[in-house]
């Protein structure tokens, strides 16, 4: 139809619909980016973005296509950090600045304010993971404080609740490699409040029971390092045993199984480690996905704590194909690891 229409506004609208829903459809499976071979879905969303932008010509200023050319954007770079995470920057900033094309009023709405609050996720994300750390956290600071703001007009919204815990997260996230570990710490336990929030109101959410455990996990580690040792361990001692039993569903998740077997091996509360478990969990996740990078990284983690060195390099070297080529801090993490497998002693 577009073809046929080209200048006709409603058609080259919906078609940027069409292939953003078929991107997704592609690439998103139970709220992650897991796309092994992502190349169908970027031509899906590069199509999308330009059926928004011919739109955007025949009707310039329309609120809902600004709305879905920025969506488009951050969902291209969604799936271009899969491979190169530098590459991305750019198409989530266009992300972002796609919606400057707005009038004043509209970007005030309340679907502008969401689309701003996704984009700057994405960026903010991805500028953490380059080492950025200032213009990370400013973009997920912005995000944070949109996202509060909707969940408080609206306090009833379920949905506005749980979107206002994934700010909190990336920031306590980027906080911790920045090396503001208080400030990590604090936005970890703001976010478990968010999920003691979300579990109130829905009991039976076990997503819910396995964000807040997960979230303990990591606070309670932080609160280990920074000396606050009776907190560090109250917090493991509720996160790692539902870690174990969330993970130990037989329909758990290929992510929730490598969450539960890093948490496994790396908590600060160290009777509460078991690389045993750990490694049985790592194997299933990575039989479910073999193409996930952290995957092969938290399955060779598990091997080594499980004396088995040959496999554990083997995994990170695994990791190391499934990423980009460029310097990125995750790749100098990698190869670091890669070398102490291979000289240092077992632990």
């Amino acid at each position: 139809m577009a073809t046929r229409w080209p200048a006709d506004f409603n058609v080259r609208y919906q078609a940027a619909i069409a292939y953003f829903s078929y991107a997704q459809s592609l690439s998103i499976q139970g709220g992650y980016v897991v796309a092994s071979d992502a190349a169908p879905a970027l031509a899906a969303i590069r199509e999308s973005t330009e059926q928004a932008k011919a739109a955007l010509l025949a009707k310039p200023g329309d609120p809902a296509t600004v709305r879905q050319l920025s969506s488009s954007y951050k969902t291209m770079g969604d799936l271009i950090e899969l491979h190169d995470r530098p590459g991305a920057t750019e198409v989530f900033r266009e992300a972002v600045t796609a919606l400057d094309q707005l009038r004043p009023d509209d970007r005030q709405s309340l679907d502008a304010m969401r689309t701003r609050s996704s984009a700057l996720l994405g960026l903010g994300w991805n500028l953490g993971n380059l080492g950025n750390y200032p213009e990370s956290l400013a973009a997920l600071e912005e995000a944070r404080q949109i996202r509060d703001r909707l969940s408080d007009q609206d306090p009833k919204n379920v949905q506005a609740l749980y979107f206002r815990r994934i700010p909190l997260r990336d920031l306590a996230i980027v906080h911790q490699m920045a090396g503001h570990l208080a400030e990590s710490l604090d936005a970890y336990l703001a976010a478990v409040a968010v999920d003691d929030r979300l579990i109130a109101q829905s009991p039976s959410n076990l997503a819910y029971k396995f964000s807040k455990a997960e979230l303990e996990a990591s606070a309670a580690n932080l609160a280990m390092k920074l000396g606050r040792a009776a907190q560090g361990q109250k917090l493991a001692g509720d996160a790692l045993p539902a870690l174990k039993q969330l993970a130990g569903r037989p329909d758990a998740s290929d992510v929730e199984l490598a969450i539960a077997a890093r948490n496994l091996l790396e908590t600060e509360v160290r009777p509460l480690r078991d690389p045993k478990q750990a490694l049985a969990f790592a194997t299933q996740s990575a039989g479910i996905n073999s193409k996930d990078s952290e995957i092969q990284e938290i399955l060779a983690e598990a091997y080594w704590f499980n004396g088995d060195r040959e496999r554990a390099v083997q995994s990170i070297e695994r990791s190391l194909a499934l990423i980009e080529q460029t310097p990125t801090p995750t790749r100098v993490a990698l190869e670091k690891t890669l070398h102490e497998y291979q000289s240092a002693k077992l632990p």
